[in-house]
């Protein structure tokens, strides 16, 4: 577990150090420029398949069929595309962050594409620990090149570009030699119209895992959008900050779904429902109080001056665990018994919500709005769930 665990911290936690080194050595209107480029990385990269893969991985997928590589890379390549495509054009209409969104563009297609594809092949047949060893060595490069060159260039760009180009190599080639080991042609793997026209004709199946990733971009990610819309890249690196922190948390979650949701839908279950959703309380309330702590009495000796309010934020941030952690937990259990159109439209009424206040009042009342409707929305999710599962 500790192996398949490693690439999932790893990826976050060296993030979070590049965010302070950043922080420490730019100003805070850059820090803010690279904090909204990485919300438009991390957006794309987290839905580049839509919700494919974990359909592929369901138990529908599997007795579809059409739970192969081959009915994954092609859509996941046009829908990445697609994705960057629609950033761009909100890029030059006004967002921020144009150079270096445009410098991840190589890592953009290494993890929303090439690592998306890798990880799938490894999980469907329960390899995943093989699969970590590689997978920590090659995040962990991106990141050390990113600082290495920052360090020694003090040029932000330059050292997004080089880690960049350092993770498009890495699993490219990695891609590469998997899909050379298997039986046919290679561009069959990447362009099988056959699979993809298979995908195209069940999208009814799997439209439901789309919008539930859709719905939780909603209010995962839409915030930081709204943040940087209305109050500009300078709040924005100051609520960014915080989330840094949260993201690290993240790592939980990450955890457990990669982990325990195909055992889950394929009737393996190493734990029953109610064991897990204890155990994922108790690491929420593990979590809420270091965050608790480290907020007011770590949080300064980190960050340089300009980021006071972070601290309140990151405060008020931390209490989503103590929704999310058990949230999914349910919806693991709700895929698997194919419910997953009822979890969707409960994150989906979550997420519009989340929308809706976040546009009425941050532009009023400021970033605080912000963290506090994440923490409302996922308690929302929590509450639906709830009186759901009772009327069973």
């Amino acid at each position: 577990m500790s192996l398949v665990a490693m690439p999932m911290i790893l990826q976050p936690v060296l993030g979070f150090c590049f965010l302070i080194l950043v922080a420490n050595s730019t100003s805070v209107q850059e820090y803010g420029a690279l904090s909204f480029a990485i919300v438009l990385v991390s957006t794309v990269v987290s839905f580049s398949d839509l919700g494919l893969r974990d359909y592929l991985l369901s138990s529908k997928g599997m007795r579809s069929g059409s739970s192969s590589l081959e009915s994954l890379v092609g859509p996941v390549f046009f829908i990445t595309i697609f994705l960057v495509s629609l950033c761009v054009v909100y890029l030059y209409v006004g967002g921020g962050g144009k150079q270096l969104f445009l410098a991840s563009l190589p890592e953009i297609l290494a993890l929303g594409v090439f690592h998306k594809c890798l990880f799938f092949v490894h999980q469907k047949d329960s390899i995943l620990e093989g699969f970590s060893k590689l997978d920590s060595l090659n995040k962990a490069a991106i990141f050390l090149v990113k600082m290495v060159v920052l360090v020694m260039t003090e040029d932000l760009f330059l050292a997004v570009l080089s880690g960049s180009f350092v993770g498009f190599v890495l699993y490219g080639g990695w891609l590469f030699c998997v899909v050379s080991r298997m039986k046919g042609p290679l561009i069959s793997f990447f362009f099988n119209v056959g699979k993809i026209t298979l995908i195209i004709r069940s999208w009814r199946e799997w439209l439901p895992f789309s919008i539930s990733f859709f719905s939780f971009f909603l209010y995962f990610h839409s915030d930081r959008f709204v943040v940087e819309a209305f109050l500009g890249e300078k709040e924005l690196a100051i609520y960014a900050a915080a989330y840094s922190f949260i993201a690290v948390g993240q790592i939980a979650v990450g955890v457990v779904w990669s982990l325990y949701m195909p055992k889950v839908s394929q009737g393996i279950e190493p734990f029953s429902k109610l064991e897990m959703k204890k155990a994922s309380f108790a690491i929420s309330l593990v979590l809420l109080v270091f965050y608790q702590v480290f907020a007011w009495y770590g949080f300064e000796y980190l960050y340089p001056d300009g980021f006071e309010e972070s601290p309140l934020l990151l405060s008020i941030l931390s209490l989503f665990f103590i929704f999310r952690m058990p949230n999914v937990v349910s919806e693991m259990y709700w895929v698997a018994n194919d419910l997953v159109g009822k979890f969707v439209r409960i994150r989906l009424i979550a997420g519009v919500s989340n929308v809706v206040l976040n546009i009425l009042f941050v532009p009023a009342f400021g970033l605080h709005v912000a963290a506090v409707t994440t923490v409302l929305s996922e308690a929302m999710v929590m509450l639906f769930v709830y009186f759901q599962e009772k009327k069973k």
